[in-house]
């Protein structure tokens, strides 16, 4: 998926370096704060879930802001998923 079609704001030309991936917290505030990123990931953990859409590939222009912070924050969110005896649901595994 091109999140180029949801995020269309290249951070890239809005200061941020490019070896300040999604790992850095200056390009997850650039990302997590863009207005359509709230409905982008969402829609994706819900289509990872729901339709066991499990490998999924997110790239953009660089593939270093908007896709990596999109990946990281999925692979996250889907890490934090427990059943109610404690036991992890998913073994998410996030690859630049």
């Amino acid at each position: 998926m091109d999140v180029r079609e949801y995020l269309s704001k290249d951070l890239a030309f809005g200061g941020v370096g490019h070896l300040e991936n999604g790992t850095c917290a200056t390009t997850q505030i650039c990302v997590l704060s863009m207005p359509e990123f709230v409905q982008l990931a969402v829609d994706e953990y819900r289509n990872i879930i729901d339709h066991r859409k499990l490998n999924r590939i997110y790239c953009c222009k660089r593939g270093m802001h908007r896709s990596d912070t999109l990946t990281r924050w999925l692979q996250d969110a889907l890490n934090s998923l427990t059943t109610a005896d404690g036991r992890q649901v998913f073994e998410a595994r996030a690859f630049a």
